[in-house]
């Protein structure tokens, strides 16, 4: 009679073994899948790289280091406000321009077709102007969200001290107090953690969001961030940055900056069209043309280099 093999029947020497190295495999397994996602999110992002960095993503590693160093309400309030600001002057940004571009575009249409116009032209003018409209839709919705969090917080009145940034927090970030994970029905489970904002799993309403990945300071790209003598590491408490929230709140500027670049697609194609063309006229406006746009592409990109090099816009 042959007998049924069992995993515990091996030597507990083997057994550990083979403990120790799924959790090494575990763990190579998540820093490759947190290296590509940077990757990802680093090439998504280029485009409008300095405005997803400065204005959407170390502010909210910086609120959270924050909640993880410091634990203090009238700080949070004080970051999370200043935060609200930024986005609002970003969002409002994104109307002006996204309304422009929109105007641009359509004037556009009324240009005469050509018969030789590749189908990428078209195609890239329809999708610019698309990509426009929904920037435009979700920034004023946005702003509106932002808008009314900050009338809120007036009626409360103006002192931070009295402003509970409970809910705020979680529009970037889940906060959870160590050694209360309780079931709802355990007393502990009732119990309010020192600060208000250091919300239980259990308070949580059990998110399924499946950005909750512990935040390391790695991980986080909290290590970037400076932390001062006096600062200390509370290990009671775990902060989750939820990533869909980061994707939510950068997404207007997203769609307004491959708007811009489906435009430029669709123009280049256009004006360009007589170079591949001989039958048509105009090959030294598509050359002024060119010339104009590397010209103008390469002073905005200098500068936008420089504008922000020594200006210290890490905090929110």
């Amino acid at each position: 009679m042959v007998k049924q093999f069992s995993f515990w029947s091996l030597p507990p020497p083997l057994i550990i073994i083979y403990r120790r190295s799924m959790a090494g495999s575990r763990s190579i397994f998540r820093k490759i899948a947190s290296s590509s996602g940077y990757a990802v999110m680093n090439l998504v992002t280029l485009p409008y790289y300095r405005f997803f960095r400065q204005n959407t993503l170390l502010p909210i590693l910086a609120i959270a280091n924050s909640a993880r160093l410091r634990k203090n309400d009238i700080e949070l309030a004080a970051m999370l406000s200043s935060w609200r600001d930024r986005k609002l002057h970003e969002l409002y940004f994104v109307q002006v321009a996204g309304t422009l571009l929109s105007a641009a575009i359509i004037g556009c249409f009324s240009w005469e077709a050509r018969e030789s116009e590749r189908w990428i032209g078209p195609a890239a003018r329809y999708c610019s102007l698309v990509l426009s409209l929904f920037a435009i839709l979700l920034s004023a919705s946005q702003s509106f969200i932002f808008t009314a969090l900050t009338k809120k917080k007036s009626r409360t009145g103006t002192e931070l001290r009295t402003y509970r940034p409970t809910r705020d927090v979680a529009m970037v970030c889940r906060i959870v107090e160590k050694g209360k994970l309780s079931s709802p029905s355990s007393p502990a489970a009732t119990t309010m953690p020192r600060s208000s904002f250091f919300l239980t799993e259990s308070e949580s309403g059990g998110d399924d969001d499946r950005e909750k990945g512990r935040v390391t300071r790695r991980q986080s790209g909290l290590e970037d961030l400076p932390t001062s003598a006096g600062d200390n590491v509370n290990d009671d408490i775990e902060v989750y940055i939820r990533w869909n929230m980061v994707f939510t709140w950068q997404a207007p500027m997203m769609l307004l900056a491959y708007s811009v670049i489906a435009f430029l697609v669709g123009l280049t194609v256009y004006v360009c069209d007589p170079l591949y063309d001989e039958s048509l006229g105009g090959r030294e406006a598509a050359i002024f043309y060119l010339a104009s746009l590397g010209v103008g592409g390469s002073c905005f990109m200098w500068c936008s280099f420089w504008a922000y090099k020594f200006v210290d816009l890490d905090e929110p």
